[in-house]
């Protein structure tokens, strides 16, 4: 995940095809962490990736911005809380 993700201020959709909004995505996962916390995949699986404390801290910076982006994106976002 890129650093400055934090520092994203929106994203413009506005040539997104279309199409994408009638396209059904099948995701599997052999986790059910949720992403962030102190059970989440950041905390838990980000020290077997190479992740250290700091990178961890700024992965958990980004919950507050993920959780906006729903709220603003409702309809076309889900990311599902425990």
């Amino acid at each position: 995940m890129p650093a400055s993700l934090v520092d994203l201020e929106y994203i413009d959709s506005s040539n997104l095809d279309k199409r994408i909004f009638n396209t059904k995505l099948i995701v599997l996962c052999d986790v059910d962490n949720p992403l962030l916390g102190k059970d989440g995949a950041a905390a838990i699986f980000g020290p077997q990736k190479g992740a250290g404390d700091s990178d961890i801290k700024k992965l958990e910076e980004v919950k507050s911005w993920i959780e906006q982006f729903q709220k603003d994106h409702s309809k076309n976002i889900f990311i599902p809380k425990k």
